[in-house]
């Protein structure tokens, strides 16, 4: 009985994930509410990098505030659906206020 040489497998190079980087200010149009929160859920490295800016404007940093409202920019429309009343809505949209609506979901995906 011959013997059988084992074939050599060849293995299939891994593919390298691309590191997405992101920087200040967003280069593109800021995110809906939905559509950044899509991003934080989705996108590990964005939760983290929009985290830490959250912090940082929550601290008072403007530097920090200002690249968070480059990514991210709520509507009228958007807070209709959250059902906050027209009359609440402007307090909302001001960039102090802003942030929280989505600073736990940041948090959560952000830091576990």
């Amino acid at each position: 009985m011959a013997k059988k040489t084992p074939t050599k497998k060849t293995k299939t190079p891994a593919k390298k994930a691309t590191r997405v980087s992101y920087v200040c200010p967003n280069p593109q149009k800021p995110y809906s509410l939905l559509e950044v929160v899509d991003k934080i859920v989705n996108d590990r490295t964005f939760a983290r990098f929009i985290r830490r800016l959250l912090c940082k404007a929550n601290r008072g940093d403007k530097e920090a505030q200002a690249c968070v409202d480059s990514y991210f920019n709520t509507n009228e429309i958007e807070l209709g659906k959250l059902c906050i009343p027209k009359e609440n809505r402007q307090r909302f949209l001001e960039c102090t206020d802003q942030n929280r609506l989505i600073d736990v979901i940041a948090y959560y995906y952000g830091e576990h």
